[in-house]
């Protein structure tokens, strides 16, 4: 399943050949489907399949459902707390960054991400995206472990987690931040690759061109080690492995045939995300690179009683393996297509939150919209094994990573805590109208 997308991204273009015509986004608003009800402590999940450079027609579909749905009383279900990319977004900042893309000649064109990069234009949704296998793979790589790409646009890296926050209200008035643990993985599968370090630098040969996208052992080691606590949310470009199993296949085979092969042989798909699958056990998946809308709900075994909630042994059906009973968990699967007319390549998911926690400082109680957090034991767990991100050739062991210890965690959020102070401390806050102190702007969020 590593070979998909290979009729590439963007609107066109290159020597030669007129580029696509800008598309209007507020075309797509009648085929953005949506799932879940909301409810006062729902988030609103916008989810966009492969983006090929299209970021202003995505905004412009997602701003018309939400005019669209507030203007008709949408309520909380109307406004959208974040823009999740499922890959190929191509980050392209200039012409200088089309010897990182891995796309044919004919499809080079910038996009409209470099608006962004620029600041001539800012993303008017908060927008956390992974790395596909056309991108522009230079920048993603000087971002290895994640960071702004532009203002309110967030790369997850090679492997990540954050936390999406936002200030709610519940019964009697209680004000508190609740957040969804949101874990991505970027890129696609090989297994030529998946062993080795990460060697590629630019300017890329023509065989680091495509390596550089392709997953890790070590990032995937790293991941199976949020099975610590609930991910509510895991994006990927790529499928997990067998998925379609818990689908409709047959009419994944009528709108695709040439993927009946893989279907019938069981090797669609991912193995490492077919893996991930069955130890994060997340409520949703969102992924994309087939370039069709597809819906699938996987369900797992509850681990054996006194085995942690990662543990067990992983069944061929993505399981694991021990009696099924009330901890039982489903994990939504929802791929969708690529962004051009009459295609489902976007979806409003309405997802409740796993946790919540006090108010922290005074600037959460005005604060409006959703803001990301970084996820202490994410960041323990790469603390804890920076040692494994080299840059040799060679096949890079890749032992099981345990989740983050108490201390680990304590130790990060204690630190994280002394920095958030220190940005603080350092600006001039000025103070409203009504005397209070203003929430600090997105750049001096927590993961500036």
């Amino acid at each position: 399943g590593g070979g998909r997308g290979r009729r590439g991204g963007g609107r066109g273009g290159g020597p030669g050949r007129p580029s696509r015509p800008p598309m209007d986004g507020r075309q797509f608003v009648h085929q953005i489907g949506t799932t879940g009800t909301p409810t006062a402590t729902s988030f609103t999940v916008a989810v966009q399949g492969c983006s090929h450079g299209e970021l202003d027609s995505i905004y412009e579909a997602v701003l018309a459902y939400r005019e669209r749905n507030l203007s008709r009383g949408g309520g909380n279900g109307g406004d959208i707390d974040v823009l999740l990319c499922c890959g190929d977004v191509q980050t392209l900042r200039d012409p200088s960054d089309y010897h990182a893309l891995n796309v044919p000649a004919k499809y080079r064109t910038l996009g409209d991400f470099h608006a962004y990069y620029s600041g001539r234009k800012v993303a008017p949704i908060l927008t956390v995206f992974v790395g596909g296998n056309h991108e522009s793979s230079n920048y993603l790589q000087e971002l290895h472990y994640g960071g702004w790409v532009a203002p309110n646009i967030y790369y997850l890296g090679a492997a990540g987690a954050v936390r999406l926050c936002k200030r709610t209200e519940g019964p009697g008035g209680n004000t508190s931040v609740s957040s969804l643990r949101v874990a991505g993985l970027s890129g696609i599968y090989n297994g030529r690759h998946y062993r080795l370090g990460r060697y590629e630098m630019p300017p890329y040969n023509s065989d680091e061109l495509r390596s550089v996208y392709h997953t890790r052992e070590v990032d995937v080691a790293r991941m199976k080690a949020l099975g610590d606590g609930p991910t509510d949310v895991m994006i990927s470009h790529d499928w997990p492995r067998g998925v379609h199993r818990h689908g409709d296949e047959a009419d994944l085979v009528r709108r695709k045939p040439f993927f009946g092969e893989e279907v019938g042989s069981n090797t669609l798909g991912s193995v490492a995300n077919g893996e991930l699958l069955g130890t994060l056990r997340p409520g949703h998946w969102f992924a994309a690179h087939l370039h069709v809308k597809f819906e699938a709900e996987v369900c797992h075994a509850a681990p054996r009683e006194g085995a942690s909630d990662g543990g067990g042994e992983e069944k061929a059906d993505g399981g694991v393996d021990g009696a099924v009973d009330s901890l039982a968990r489903t994990t939504r699967f929802l791929s969708l297509d690529k962004c051009l007319p009459r295609r489902r390549h976007i979806q409003v998911v309405h997802v409740e939150p796993s946790s919540s926690r006090p108010v922290g400082h005074p600037g959460e109680m005005i604060r409006r919209g959703s803001w990301l957090e970084y996820d202490p034991s994410w960041l323990a767990v790469l603390r804890r094994t920076r040692h494994l991100t080299v840059r040799a050739r060679g096949a890079v062991p890749a032992p099981d990573v345990g989740p983050a210890t108490g201390g680990e965690v304590e130790e990060v959020t204690r630190r994280l805590g002394e920095a958030r102070a220190s940005d603080r401390d350092g600006d001039d806050e000025d103070e409203d109208e009504d005397g209070s102190v203003g929430a600090p702007p997105p750049e001096m969020s927590p993961l500036a």
